[in-house]
């Protein structure tokens, strides 16, 4: 697989579209995300409200979370990963529990439709941000 991926700066569109969906504090956090998901050496992918967060999984790039700006049904940022789907995908049950217990603290209630929904707020520091990405990192990294 391929693994020169684009790298998305504050200066790119998708980058900025995604800033204009985010009060200034939570983008920073946001950004933050971004940051370190491109660090880990894993690519990022523009969608409509947001970004993907891509990891191999198989032959393919897949995307295993979102990371979404504000819109007319969500007030507040958000990241999102579709649990449902990455088990259709193959991923391994144990796998998917063990990111489903790391996110836990995060959480914003109970799980939706195999949705787990991580909103981004306020009362979320670097710190937690950092701690979330770092478990959606080590997930990627585990399906490789």
């Amino acid at each position: 697989m391929d693994k020169d991926f684009r790298i998305y700066s504050a200066d790119d569109p998708e980058v900025q579209a995604l800033q204009r969906r985010m009060p200034a504090a939570l983008f920073a956090i946001g950004e933050h995300l971004l940051g370190r998901w491109q660090d880990a050496g894993l690519p990022l992918h523009p969608t409509a409200n947001g970004f993907a967060l891509q990891a191999p999984l198989g032959e393919q790039l897949r995307s295993i979370a979102w990371l979404y700006g504000t819109d007319a049904r969500h007030m507040e940022p958000r990241v999102e990963v579709a649990v449902d789907l990455l088990s259709r995908r193959g991923v391994p049950a144990a796998h998917l529990d063990a990111l489903r217990d790391r996110l836990e603290p995060y959480r914003d209630g109970d799980e939706e439709a195999g949705l787990v929904s991580v909103p981004i707020t306020s009362a979320m520091s670097i710190e937690d941000a950092e701690r979330l990405i770092g478990a959606l990192v080590q997930f990627a990294h585990a399906l490789s």
